[in-house]
């Protein structure tokens, strides 16, 4: 996946808490697991499925991680199947 940095990133300098940080990166994983999922990677494919339907559902680790940084887990899936659409699997 392309990581993205804008120079004028006015995120860039917050100092955000170290649980904070945690969980986005919790998300992160369960994203790119999702995403290996869409694509037919078979790495560890149970775990891929099952994060690949979560985020398609709304699920429980979706709105879990979404409920630690405060960011509406409905968006989260919005976007997830809106990219999932506009990618080739």
């Amino acid at each position: 996946m392309t990581e993205i940095y804008l120079e004028d990133d006015p995120g860039r300098d917050i100092d955000y808490p170290p649980e904070r940080l945690l969980w986005a990166a919790v998300l992160a994983q369960l994203l790119r697991d999702g995403l290996s999922h869409w694509r037919g990677l078979r790495y560890q494919p149970e775990e891929a499925e099952e994060a690949f339907y979560d985020l398609l559902e709304c699920g429980e680790m979706t709105t879990y991680c979404c409920w630690w940084l405060d960011v509406p887990p409905e968006t989260v899936t919005r976007l997830f199947i809106q990219y999932c659409e506009q990618t080739p699997a």
